[in-house]
């Protein structure tokens, strides 16, 4: 443990980092990760804004399980699975989207329309 010159040893150990980015990478939330380290949110955002190498190494591990999800369904397209193809073309470009159209027609008869008229 690093030594604060001010207070009580630091927390941030490299165990305390690997379990930081181990839950990361199974898409964890800050404050499940924080839990699971035994660490408080407060804490882990001081030491994002303190030192870059921590926190980039945060930010890839919680990309990390965006990026094999993003790998699977490329190899799945790649295999042949059409309805995946699709799936990602309307995620990503308006024009394949499936059509929606609202209906905003209101019907009203004079029973539904209350007018006062003061004299």
């Amino acid at each position: 443990m690093v030594k604060d010159l001010w207070g009580r040893p630091s927390k941030k150990d490299e165990d305390t980092v690997k379990k930081l980015e181990e839950i990361f990478m199974i898409d964890w939330t800050v404050s499940e990760a924080c839990s699971y380290a035994w660490i408080s949110r407060v804490t882990y955002y001081d030491w994002i804004d303190k030192d870059e190498e921590f926190s980039n190494r945060m930010e890839a591990a919680k990309d990390y399980a965006f990026i094999l999800a993003r790998k699977t369904l490329m190899s799945w397209v790649k295999s042949g699975d059409t309805k995946c193809a699709v799936e990602i073309l309307k995620r990503r470009d308006k024009r394949y989207n499936d059509k929606q159209e609202i209906d905003q027609t209101t019907n009203l008869t004079l029973s539904d329309i209350n007018i006062s008229v003061d004299e």
